[in-house]
């Protein structure tokens, strides 16, 4: 049980600290570029961050892993740095894409949007996928995103694009409940056809939000507490992951002066409640090695053993739960 951290709320994290059992990092907060386009992280956040109680995990949010352009691999290995530094259980990205190619060259979206439901589509992403988790120390999950776009006649559903994806990567899944409860607010999938789709034994980790209301769609906005519809949902759908080892609560930067800690303290209450967490996640340091840089582009931290499978999921000694080997 846990929350994610982003500038603004090392308070809260402090009051709070006696009930979390892992604090997740979105590791592209704590970069910082130098003038000569070397990348490397503030030390002085992470040293906080890591005294903390509990386990750490990564949360990549600009390199995602949805669309037909292979995630950048200086990013990528950035990402796998860290994630051996702080020796998280594995990490994740978003099933999303951010980037366009043709001809021409490239450009950049400025924004993560929905990946293409076809068979292609699938197929596109579960390369990406593929392609960082070979490059990755440790495990892999990839986020359920929102989507803001009508369904098309010949998209798959969502749950079967996300069940496509998962199969043919290998890869586990995060699943944000408040992601999939505002597509269905937004006219797309139901939740409860989508986890019918699903392999719910390949959910390791939870996120809870709460979003606003803007034009008649309902926003991924993250500026708040979750609201009743959403904690209803997560008190049912919670016990029925097999495979679930961390929830955790994210709000964005903007929204923290409004949070109140007391508020932070019962839903962390409410969320134990909901789904006891089992034993510690293994492997956290409370200490950081002193020193990050970026690597020169191309090179790639050490390959995860075996193929590409392999290195998202564990051996077949418990297929029936499937949780990452370094746990």
């Amino acid at each position: 049980m846990g929350l994610t951290y982003v500038p603004g709320l090392d308070h809260i994290l402090q009051e709070v600290a006696d009930l979390l059992d892992v604090v997740e990092i979105e590791p592209q907060s704590l970069w910082r570029v130098r003038g000569n386009s070397e990348i490397s992280v503030d030390e002085d956040v992470l040293g906080r961050l890591s005294d903390l109680p509990g386990a750490r995990l990564l949360h990549g949010v600009g390199n995602p892993v949805g669309g037909s352009c292979l995630p950048d691999p200086r990013h990528t290995a950035l990402f796998g740095e860290l994630a051996g530094r702080l020796h998280a259980p594995w990490a994740s990205e978003h099933l999303a894409f951010n980037r366009v190619a043709d001809r021409r060259g490239w450009f950049h979206t400025g924004f993560m949007l929905p990946p293409c439901q076809t068979e292609a589509g699938a197929h596109a992403a579960a390369r990406s996928i593929r392609t960082m988790a070979d490059a990755l120390p440790v495990p892999l999950a990839v986020e359920i995103g929102t989507n803001y776009l009508r369904p098309r006649p010949r998209d798959l559903s969502d749950g079967a694009f996300v069940r496509r994806v998962a199969e043919e990567s290998g890869c586990g899944l995060l699943l944000d409940l408040h992601n999939v409860l505002a597509n269905e607010r937004n006219g797309r999938e139901r939740v409860d056809d989508l986890l019918a789709d699903l392999p719910l034994d390949r959910v390791w980790e939870v996120h809870l939000a709460g979003g606003s209301e803007y034009r008649g769609y309902w926003l991924d906005a993250h500026s708040g507490l979750p609201d009743d519809d959403l904690l209803a949902l997560a008190n049912r759908i919670l016990p029925r992951l097999p495979a679930l080892r961390a929830v955790l609560f994210e709000v964005t930067p903007s929204a923290v002066p409004d949070l109140d800690v007391g508020a932070v303290r019962e839903l962390l209450v409410m969320m134990r409640e909901m789904w006891p967490p089992g034993p510690p996640l293994h492997g956290c340091r409370r200490r950081v090695p002193p020193t990050f840089r970026a690597q020169p582009e191309g090179r790639r931290p050490p390959r995860a053993t075996g193929s590409s499978r392999s290195a998202v999921w564990p051996s077949a000694a418990i297929p029936e739960h499937r949780w990452p080997r370094s746990w």
